[in-house]
């Protein structure tokens, strides 16, 4: 198992792939203000690499205490 930031799209070999996706909003909100300097990053990763469409499977985490598992409707 590995865990890591912006891995989709680089050719790495897995089994299988969850992309746990966040709403540009909720990733802003749950992004310490020191790290804040991240999110252009993160934009950039989601429009150049559009992890969902890379991964197997997708997970919609705006609400941690509620994960949505999407499906190819939801993308």
């Amino acid at each position: 198992m590995v865990d890591g930031e912006l891995l989709l799209g680089r050719g790495l070999a897995f089994e299988h792939t969850v992309h746990l996706w966040m709403s540009g909003p909720a990733l802003a909100r749950a992004t310490p203000a020191a790290e804040s300097w991240s999110l252009p990053a993160f934009a950039r990763y989601e429009s150049e690499v559009n992890p969902l469409l890379s991964a197997d499977t997708g997970v919609r985490v705006d609400d941690p205490a509620h994960p949505a598992v999407l499906d190819d409707s939801a993308v």
